[in-house]
């Protein structure tokens, strides 16, 4: 699911730092490919299972990475009695991570079962900076400024058109993929499209707000020329990547096609 934040890496890694989960503990969770809120939660499934996986794999080991960045796993020394670690703040750090990688997943699972719209993330700068770094960690370049970043409207757009069971699969005509400073500009012009909000009755019979653009012209200007199509298409392609739709280079190849002279 691309815009999940069960699966992101980035957002996880930090609640780990923000909870004092120690390195150590985490290079465990790492050593066994959990790294994520829904790995964690759902390999982890229960209080009892979280207390035993701690006790059988968390207490008697440690873990550390070296300078070429090599996880290396080793027996804890000194050893720590499990009486004494199940009162630590190391403890307390591991289950405030997995309580709130239940309440995360168990959100998603939700909102992919009912295909709610009123449940599924709205992607403010917050997100878009954490989907950005996982992206820029994958191997999409980083950009310089805010003209190469994706606005939030081109971004909640395709993930309203392309993403989840209430997916539209409407068309992306080329002039919804402005970039961010284009957006602020717009937004102190007061000249984003309004929001419209109405009720409708969901797969299980819930009431919920369903949100639309106002309806009118797209925000960007006509692509009449190749300097401003090439930008839609730059664009494009990293909106797709950090929704995680189709990977970068992709489309980065789809333009030099389109650009090609032959």
């Amino acid at each position: 699911m691309a815009l999940s934040q069960a699966r992101n890496e980035v957002a996880f890694t930090k609640s780990a730092a923000q909870f004092n989960v120690a390195e150590s503990d985490f290079l465990i969770l790492e050593s066994m490919r959990i790294f994520s809120y829904e790995g964690f939660a759902l390999r982890v499934p229960s209080k009892e299972d979280l207390e035993e996986f701690m006790r059988m794999s968390i207490v008697p080991s440690s873990g550390y990475k070296g300078g070429d960045n090599r996880l290396m796993i080793f027996a804890r020394a000194p050893a720590i009695p499990w009486q004494q670690f199940r009162i630590s703040e190391d403890a307390a750090a591991l289950r405030k991570l997995w309580l709130v990688s239940k309440d995360i997943c168990k959100a998603e699972l939700e909102r992919l079962a009912t295909g709610d719209d009123a449940t599924k993330g709205k992607i403010n700068i917050q997100t878009h900076l954490t989907m950005e770094d996982a992206n820029v960690q994958r191997g999409m370049p980083k950009p310089g400024s805010d003209v190469e970043r994706p606005s939030l409207y081109s971004l909640n757009k395709v993930s309203r058109a392309l993403i989840g069971p209430s997916a539209t699969y409407e068309y992306q005509p080329w002039e919804i993929f402005i970039n961010l400073d284009d957006e602020m500009v717009l937004g102190r012009a007061g000249k984003l499209p309004k929001v419209n909000r109405e009720l409708v009755m969901t797969a299980d019979k819930r009431l919920s707000l369903k949100e639309e653009d106002e309806k009118g012209e797209h925000l960007g200007s006509v692509a009449s020329d190749l300097e401003t199509m090439r930008n839609y298409l730059e664009i494009r392609a990293r909106c797709y990547e950090m929704l995680e739709i189709a990977p970068y280079p992709v489309y980065k190849r789809l333009t030099e096609r389109y650009m090609s002279p032959s």
